[in-house]
Protein backbone atom coordinates (compact mmCIF):
# COMPACT_ATOMS: atom_id res chain seq x y z
CA UNK A 1 0.00 0.00 0.00
CA UNK A 2 3.02 2.48 0.81
CA UNK A 3 4.72 1.66 -2.37
CA UNK A 4 1.49 2.31 -4.03
CA UNK A 5 0.43 5.64 -2.60
CA UNK A 6 3.46 6.90 -0.88
CA UNK A 7 2.37 9.80 1.60
CA UNK A 8 -1.06 9.45 0.74
CA UNK A 9 -1.74 5.91 2.02
CA UNK A 10 -3.38 6.99 5.15
CA UNK A 11 -6.06 9.02 3.43
CA UNK A 12 -6.59 6.22 0.83
CA UNK A 13 -6.87 4.24 4.14
CA UNK A 14 -9.55 6.81 5.55
CA UNK A 15 -11.54 8.22 2.54
CA UNK A 16 -11.07 5.89 -0.73
CA UNK A 17 -10.86 2.67 0.47
CA UNK A 18 -11.83 1.69 -3.31
CA UNK A 19 -8.62 2.64 -4.42
CA UNK A 20 -7.01 -0.48 -2.82
CA UNK A 21 -8.31 -2.57 -5.18
CA UNK A 22 -5.91 -1.65 -7.54
CA UNK A 23 -3.16 -3.88 -5.21
CA UNK A 24 -3.04 -7.24 -6.55
CA UNK A 25 -5.38 -9.53 -4.38
CA UNK A 26 -7.43 -7.21 -2.67
CA UNK A 27 -10.95 -7.15 -3.77
CA UNK A 28 -12.95 -4.67 -3.32
CA UNK A 29 -15.25 -5.76 -0.05
CA UNK A 30 -11.44 -6.46 1.46
CA UNK A 31 -10.78 -2.76 1.06
CA UNK A 32 -13.64 -1.86 2.65
CA UNK A 33 -12.88 -3.65 5.51
CA UNK A 34 -9.20 -2.80 5.99
CA UNK A 35 -10.31 1.09 5.93
CA UNK A 36 -13.20 0.30 8.78
CA UNK A 37 -10.10 -1.55 10.52
CA UNK A 38 -7.96 1.34 10.38
CA UNK A 39 -10.27 3.66 10.88
CA UNK A 40 -11.43 1.99 14.30
CA UNK A 41 -8.09 2.37 15.46
CA UNK A 42 -6.61 5.13 13.84
CA UNK A 43 -7.91 7.19 17.38
CA UNK A 44 -5.78 5.11 19.48
CA UNK A 45 -2.52 4.85 17.29
CA UNK A 46 -3.04 8.54 17.62
CA UNK A 47 -2.86 8.43 21.32
CA UNK A 48 -0.39 5.61 21.31
CA UNK A 49 1.87 8.15 19.31
CA UNK A 50 1.68 11.22 20.84
CA UNK A 51 1.80 9.78 24.60
CA UNK A 52 5.04 8.11 23.54
CA UNK A 53 6.62 11.69 25.00
CA UNK A 54 5.63 11.28 27.91
CA UNK A 55 7.12 7.67 28.10
CA UNK A 56 3.63 6.28 28.16
CA UNK A 57 3.60 2.52 26.26
CA UNK A 58 0.55 1.77 24.12
CA UNK A 59 -1.23 -0.70 27.31
CA UNK A 60 -1.33 2.43 28.85
CA UNK A 61 -2.35 4.52 26.31
CA UNK A 62 -5.22 2.21 25.87
CA UNK A 63 -6.17 2.46 28.97
CA UNK A 64 -5.99 6.30 29.28
CA UNK A 65 -7.87 6.63 25.73
CA UNK A 66 -10.38 4.20 27.02
CA UNK A 67 -10.92 6.70 30.14
CA UNK A 68 -11.03 10.17 28.50
CA UNK A 69 -12.63 8.94 25.19
CA UNK A 70 -12.12 10.53 21.71
CA UNK A 71 -10.98 14.11 23.07
CA UNK A 72 -7.94 12.01 25.13
CA UNK A 73 -4.91 14.73 23.26
CA UNK A 74 -7.27 17.67 24.52
CA UNK A 75 -7.96 16.54 27.64
CA UNK A 76 -3.85 16.25 28.26
CA UNK A 77 -2.81 19.27 26.43
CA UNK A 78 -5.23 21.14 29.01
CA UNK A 79 -3.47 19.29 31.72
CA UNK A 80 -1.03 16.73 31.00
CA UNK A 81 -1.01 15.95 34.71
CA UNK A 82 -3.68 13.65 34.62
CA UNK A 83 -1.80 10.69 33.21
CA UNK A 84 -0.39 10.69 37.01
CA UNK A 85 -3.83 9.76 37.92
CA UNK A 86 -4.18 7.15 34.73
CA UNK A 87 -0.96 5.62 34.42
CA UNK A 88 0.60 3.63 37.41
CA UNK A 89 4.32 3.86 35.37
CA UNK A 90 3.95 7.75 34.86
CA UNK A 91 6.83 9.54 35.66
CA UNK A 92 6.22 12.95 37.04
CA UNK A 93 9.82 14.28 36.41
CA UNK A 94 9.14 13.69 32.28
CA UNK A 95 5.44 14.73 32.52
CA UNK A 96 6.50 17.65 34.30
CA UNK A 97 9.26 18.68 31.84
CA UNK A 98 6.58 18.54 29.06
CA UNK A 99 3.89 20.41 30.66
CA UNK A 100 6.22 23.01 32.12
CA UNK A 101 7.51 23.32 27.84
CA UNK A 102 3.68 23.58 26.73
CA UNK A 103 3.29 26.34 28.95
CA UNK A 104 1.96 24.98 31.98
CA UNK A 105 2.52 27.50 34.64
CA UNK A 106 5.13 26.13 37.54
CA UNK A 107 2.84 27.79 40.44
CA UNK A 108 -0.50 26.18 38.80
CA UNK A 109 -2.58 24.36 41.03
CA UNK A 110 -2.71 21.50 39.08
CA UNK A 111 0.92 21.00 39.04
CA UNK A 112 1.46 21.56 42.77
CA UNK A 113 -1.63 19.06 43.38
CA UNK A 114 -0.10 16.36 41.19
CA UNK A 115 3.52 16.59 42.58
CA UNK A 116 2.04 15.79 46.18
CA UNK A 117 -0.80 12.99 45.45
CA UNK A 118 2.84 11.28 43.07
CA UNK A 119 4.56 11.92 46.28
CA UNK A 120 2.43 10.04 48.48
CA UNK A 121 1.84 7.52 46.04
CA UNK A 122 5.50 6.54 45.59
CA UNK A 123 5.72 6.52 49.59
CA UNK A 124 3.11 3.73 49.63
CA UNK A 125 4.52 2.05 47.01
CA UNK A 126 7.60 2.05 48.85
CA UNK A 127 5.53 -0.22 51.85
CA UNK A 128 5.05 3.35 53.78
CA UNK A 129 1.47 3.87 55.42
CA UNK A 130 2.43 7.05 56.97
CA UNK A 131 4.76 9.89 55.81
CA UNK A 132 5.92 12.31 58.39
CA UNK A 133 4.65 15.74 56.86
CA UNK A 134 8.67 17.35 57.08
CA UNK A 135 9.73 14.71 54.69
CA UNK A 136 6.62 14.77 52.50
CA UNK A 137 7.50 18.54 52.31
CA UNK A 138 10.73 18.14 51.47
CA UNK A 139 9.90 15.59 48.85
CA UNK A 140 7.30 17.61 46.73
CA UNK A 141 9.83 20.81 47.12
CA UNK A 142 12.41 19.01 45.63
CA UNK A 143 10.08 17.09 43.25
CA UNK A 144 8.60 20.62 41.83
CA UNK A 145 11.80 22.24 42.35
CA UNK A 146 10.47 24.41 44.73
CA UNK A 147 13.58 24.96 46.84
CA UNK A 148 15.28 27.09 44.47
CA UNK A 149 12.84 29.96 44.43
CA UNK A 150 13.58 29.73 48.28
CA UNK A 151 16.41 29.80 47.85
CA UNK A 152 17.22 32.81 45.92
CA UNK A 153 14.84 34.98 48.03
Amino acid sequence: MVQTFGKEVVSVLKYEPDKLVCIKGITLEKAREISQSFNENWDIWQIVGYLEKFGIGPQSAETIYKKLGTNTIEQIEENPYLLIDLSPRANFGQIDQIALKIGMDASSDKRIRSGIKYSLKLATNNGHCAVLYENLMQFVKELLRCYRRNARK
